[in-house]
């Protein structure tokens, strides 16, 4: 599981289809906030022959206060589900800045997996209006299991690391029952409802003696 094959952005909302291996992972931002495309990496800015972008930098001084993660679609009814949401309220001391987030996944609590890099968001302050949510769906290649989360916070100018969020920080985090859809299938069931009452029942004795009547003639 290594890289995201593709990015689509649509006005506010952002989805991106992340493909790591043979897993497939589709991830739809959902936020209140002010959101932009984000900026280069240092990398890629020092490719193009540009200096990274570090006038706005402020230091650690924002982090994640709160984070959640909400059961969306558990089509058999397992317990398990392949479609969840993780929200996460990002404060500042200053009064707005711009950050990113990268979300990761695991099943053991030691090996992490990338599964969607945010755009940019811009905090403001303490403010409770600025929840950012990824609505996800586990589209192939994850087993029945319970997952753990974690949410590394960065400085969008200057891609600097300012937090790692994970379940030691918060229970929310650990132990989400999930799974990709290959493994979420609900049953699908028929039902024929039988009326009663005389036209009921005669419409069934019409459909018995023709199917008798057949019968006999080809047997003869």
């Amino acid at each position: 599981m290594n890289t995201i094959t593709s990015l689509f952005i649509l006005s506010s909302l952002v989805t991106a289809t992340v493909a790591y291996a043979e897993s497939k992972i589709i991830n739809t931002e959902i936020t209140q906030a002010e959101t932009r495309t984000k900026n280069k990496t240092p990398d890629e800015e020092t490719e193009a022959g540009q200096e990274s972008n570090t006038q706005h930098h402020y230091g650690e001084h924002s982090y994640i206060y709160d984070a959640w993660v909400s059961i969306e679609r558990d089509q058999d009814y397992d317990g398990y589900a392949s479609s969840f949401t993780l929200s996460m309220d990002i404060d500042s001391y200053y009064s707005s800045r711009w950050v990113y987030v990268k979300l990761s996944i695991s099943d053991d609590l030691y090996h992490y997996q990338t599964y969607h890099v945010s755009s940019d968001i811009r905090v403001e302050g303490d403010s409770t209006s600025d929840v950012f949510s990824v609505e996800t769906e586990l589209a192939a290649d994850f087993p029945p299991s319970d997952y753990s989360f974690a949410i590394e916070l960065y400085d969008a100018n200057t891609h600097r690391l300012l937090e790692v969020y994970d379940s030691d920080d918060d229970s929310d985090l650990l132990y989400v029952p999930l799974e990709s859809r290959e493994y979420d299938k609900g049953q699908s069931t028929v039902s024929i409802e039988a009326h009663g009452g005389s036209m009921g029942l005669a419409f069934i004795a019409v459909v018995a003696g023709v199917r008798l009547f057949r019968r006999y003639h080809k047997k003869h």
